[in-house]
């Protein structure tokens, strides 16, 4: 198979830079997101970093809630989970509110392989739950305790299957 027709995301695999062709693709699945109005993207040490605001309107109380978040695609990118992170640094960081002193959004215990590695949806779905997680975080910083089920912190705690 010849370079053309090759998918952007075999290109990644052989760990070549982002194509014009793949980020095209990435920046116009992005803009399509109803809950996600795209800022900026740029891309440094051959990773991809966009910027935008998660919009959302909290069911309980009808309140709109935006985050401006950042994410960032690891080289590794879609065999490898992007980060994203409060770009504002809007929330305190902390364990019971799942987020991380670096601003990192905590989205899933990584054990649990909860994100499709390897698929060209993989940033809509973290995005996904990073909106989730943005819908929590404003009910715990109103009542001090996270919403529903939550994984206990650290990798030294046995993983119930």
């Amino acid at each position: 198979m010849n370079g053309r027709n090759k998918s952007p995301f075999e290109y990644q695999e052989q760990g070549v830079n982002w194509c014009p062709a793949q980020v095209d693709r990435e920046i116009l699945r992005l803009r399509a997101l109803p809950y996600l109005a795209l800022e900026s993207w740029s891309i440094t040490n051959r990773q991809l970093h966009v910027i935008g605001t998660l919009r959302h309107t909290q069911q309980e109380t009808g309140r709109k809630e935006c985050l401006r978040v950042r994410m960032e695609y690891p080289r590794e990118y879609p065999w490898d989970i992007p980060s994203v992170f409060d770009q504002d640094k809007r929330f305190a960081p902390s364990a019971n509110g799942h987020q991380y002193p670096d601003h990192k959004l905590c989205l899933s215990f990584p054990l649990r392989f909860e994100f499709p590695v390897g698929s060209e949806n993989l940033a809509t779905e973290v995005l996904q739950a990073s909106l989730v997680w943005f819908d929590k975080r404003c009910i715990f910083e109103r009542l001090g305790v996270w919403p529903g089920a939550a994984e206990e912190h650290g990798y030294v705690r046995p993983l119930d299957r």
